[in-house]
C-alpha cells in the first residue's frame, strides 16, 4: 500500500496536470485529451478498485523507496521514472516533463513575453524588431522541445503533430504525409524570413524573384518524395491556388474535371506572375495584363461557351453578392441569375444612350433607366434585398442613380 504522503503527492501532481490538459471531468473527456495529446493512445477508464494503464515497467503502481523524493526532483529524468513508478498515465507524465523543461526556461520566455508587451498600440510595428522576436520565440521552442526527446525519444507533441499530418494529408501515405509535413513547413519559415526583409507593404520584382525560385525548390524537394501523381494530388489539396479556386469557384460548381483544368492553367500564371500585386515596372504590368487576358482566352477554351459564361457570372462580385442576399431573404438563387443579366442589360443601354450624341435625350433616358432597374431589381430582390444589394454589389445602380441625379434639371 502507498503510504499517505505518496498518495497526497500523486493526487495533487494529478491535480496541477489537470490544469495543465484542461478540465478532465468525465471519461469521455478524458479519452479526448489522450487521443489529442498521444495521437490515440487509449487510457483506460477504470473502476476506483482497478488499475489504470501503465506504461512503466512491471510492478508500476508500487513507489519505491525514494519515489516521493523523486516526485519533486528537479531533474526531468527522475520524476518521469517516479510518475511512472506511481502508475501515473503516461499523458499526465509528459505533460509535467513539459512544464518542467519550461520552468528551467522560465527567463528565456519572459523575457519574450516582456519584449512584446513593450509595443505601444500609438506606434506602428517594428517590423525587424517582431521578425527577430519571431525567431527567438522559435529557436527557443525547439530547443525545448529536443530536450524533451532526451526523455521520451521524441520532441514534445510529435506523436499528435504526425496523427495530424496524416489526418490533413490523408490522400497521401501515412509515412510520405510526416516526410511532406516537416518540408512544407521549412519551406513556410523560409517564406516567413523573406517577407520579412521585405520593404513594408511593398513587393518588389527582386522579392517576386526570391519567393519564385523558393517555391521551385519546394516542388523539387516535394517531387523526391512524392510520385508525380502524388505531388498533383498535394497541390490540389494544399496550394495557395487551389484554395483561392474553391473560395471564387464556389457558384460555380466545377466538376473535378472542369476543376483540374482550370487549376492548370492558373497554377502556370501564379508561378509566373505571383498571386499578390506589388511594385513592378510598366513593362512588368503590361506583360501581367497580357498574362491575365491570355488566361481568361485559355479558361474559355477549356470549358467552352456555355460553361464559360456560368464561369464568369459564378465569378462576378456583384452576381456572389446577389446570391448571398437572395439566399437571406428566402428569395429563389435564381433572382441572383436575373439581377445579373439586368446589370448586363443596362450596362449596354447605358453604353448605347452614352453613344448617342444628344446630351438631352442621353439625360432623359438615364433618368428613367436608373427608376426602372431599381424597380425590377425590387420585383426580384424585394425592398430590403434591393437595398442591400445596391450598398454591396449593386455599384452599377449606384451609378446609374448618379448619372440619373447629374442629368435632372436644376429646380
Amino acid at each position: 500500500m502507498k503510504s499517505p504522503g505518496v498518495v497526497v503527492l500523486v493526487l495533487s501532481l494529478a491535480a496541477n496536470v489537470a490544469l495543465v490538459l484542461g478540465a478532465w471531468r468525465t471519461p469521455v473527456q478524458r479519452q479526448a485529451v489522450a487521443s489529442a495529446t498521444e495521437g490515440g493512445a487509449p487510457v483506460r477508464d477504470s473502476a476506483p478498485d482497478a488499475a489504470p494503464e501503465r506504461t512503466g515497467p512491471a510492478g508500476a503502481g508500487v513507489v519505491p523507496a525514494g519515489g516521493a523524493a523523486g516526485l519533486g526532483s528537479p531533474d526531468p529524468a527522475v520524476v518521469r521514472d517516479a510518475l511512472r513508478a506511481a502508475g501515473v498515465p503516461e499523458v499526465y507524465v509528459r505533460a509535467v516533463v513539459w512544464r518542467r523543461i519550461r520552468a528551467t526556461h522560465h527567463a528565456e520566455i519572459e523575457a519574450i513575453v516582456r519584449a512584446r508587451g513593450e509595443s505601444h498600440y500609438w506606434e506602428p510595428a517594428d517590423r525587424a524588431a517582431d521578425a527577430a522576436m519571431r525567431a527567438a520565440a522559435n529557436e527557443l521552442d525547439r530547443a525545448m522541445r529536443e530536450e524533451f526527446k532526451q526523455f521520451f525519444g521524441e520532441a514534445y507533441g510529435e506523436v499528435a503533430r504526425a496523427r495530424r499530418a496524416r489526418e490533413r494529408l490523408a490522400f497521401l501515405p501515412g509515412d510520405k504525409a510526416e516526410e511532406v509535413t516537416r518540408i512544407s513547413e521549412d519551406y513556410a519559415e523560409l517564406t516567413r524570413k523573406i517577407r520579412d526583409d521585405m520593404v513594408s507593404g511593398v513587393v518588389l520584382d527582386e522579392d517576386q524573384q526570391k519567393l519564385a525560385m523558393l517555391e521551385d525548390e519546394r516542388t523539387a524537394d516535394l517531387a523526391r518524395v512524392l510520385t508525380p501523381g502524388e505531388l498533383d494530388l498535394f497541390e490540389l489539396h494544399t496550394s495557395r491556388t487551389a484554395e483561392t479556386m474553391r473560395s471564387r469557384l464556389g457558384y460555380f460548381e466545377p466538376t473535378e474535371q472542369e476543376f483540374r483544368a482550370i487549376f492548370a492553367l492558373q497554377s502556370a500564371y501564379d508561378r509566373e506572375y505571383g498571386s499578390s500585386f506589388g511594385a513592378s515596372s510598366r513593362e512588368a504590368m503590361q506583360a501581367r495584363a497580357v498574362a491575365q487576358r491570355e488566361l481568361g482566352e485559355q479558361i474559355a477554351r477549356a470549358l467552352g461557351p456555355d460553361r464559360y459564361a456560368d464561369y464568369q457570372r459564378a465569378t462576378n462580385t456583384s452576381y456572389q453578392a446577389a446570391v448571398k442576399i437572395a439566399d437571406h431573404f428566402g428569395r429563389p438563387r435564381e433572382s441572383a441569375g436575373s439581377v445579373h443579366a439586368l446589370e448586363q442589360e443596362y450596362r449596354q443601354r447605358a453604353r448605347v444612350a452614352m453613344s448617342a450624341g444628344d446630351r438631352s435625350q442621353a439625360a432623359v433616358l438615364a433618368q428613367t433607366m436608373a427608376a426602372e432597374a431599381w424597380d425590377r431589381v425590387v420585383a426580384l430582390l424585394g425592398e430590403e434585398g434591393a437595398k442591400a444589394y445596391r450598398e454591396t454589389g449593386g455599384s452599377w445602380l449606384r451609378s446609374m442613380e448618379q448619372q440619373a441625379g447629374r442629368a435632372a434639371p436644376a429646380p
